[in-house]
């Protein structure tokens, strides 16, 4: 209990002392503070020179006669080889390609993929098999490398996979 009076009484006799800037009774004063005037730097005025315009002259120039000149005729280009890569048609492209490694194939047969890129479930024919086709899918058939295949509704399409290659993709896209 005695502790406590003590307590109280230091606090009060603390409490009631003159107030003093920067932490009170423990603490040093604070170090004056300095201030400085910073003034701006002296103005500059330049006037603004206009520049002058000249005149342009310009030379009339006169333009060449037109002469009847024959225009090239333009010529078929020659039929494509066994060796391309891709025939496109306006619903759905064909990409063949080379063996793949460790899938054996019969002589004359190919692996053919059909993709239905349509975004509509299809019904495809090839070589005499049908299978339906959801959206984004794909199957694969082996076909021989001469084959005619046909979406349910559209008319037939033959394809020819070159020589070298045993494998394709058919993209049909509409």
């Amino acid at each position: 209990m005695r502790h406590r009076l003590l307590l109280v009484v230091l606090l009060f006799a603390l409490g009631t002392g003159p107030a003093r800037g920067h932490g009170g009774v423990f603490r040093r004063p604070a170090a004056p503070v300095e201030v400085r005037y910073y003034l701006p730097g002296p103005v500059v005025w330049m006037p603004v020179v206009q520049p002058m315009t000249l005149p342009v002259f310009a030379a009339p120039v006169s333009r060449p006669a037109v002469v009847n000149v024959p225009l090239a005729v333009p010529s078929a280009a020659p039929p494509s080889e066994a060796n391309a890569l891709k025939l496109a048609t306006s619903y759905y492209d064909l990409y063949s390609g080379a063996t793949r490694p460790g899938v054996p194939l019969p002589d004359g047969r190919c692996s053919v993929a059909f993709w239905n890129l349509t975004g509509r479930p299809i019904t495809l024919r090839a070589s005499g098999q049908e299978r339906v086709l959801p959206t984004g899918r794909s199957v694969t058939l082996e076909l021989p490398r001469e084959f005619a295949w046909n979406v349910v509704g559209r008319e037939a399409e033959a394809a020819r996979i070159p020589a070298g290659h045993t494998t394709a993709e058919i993209l049909i896209r509409r």
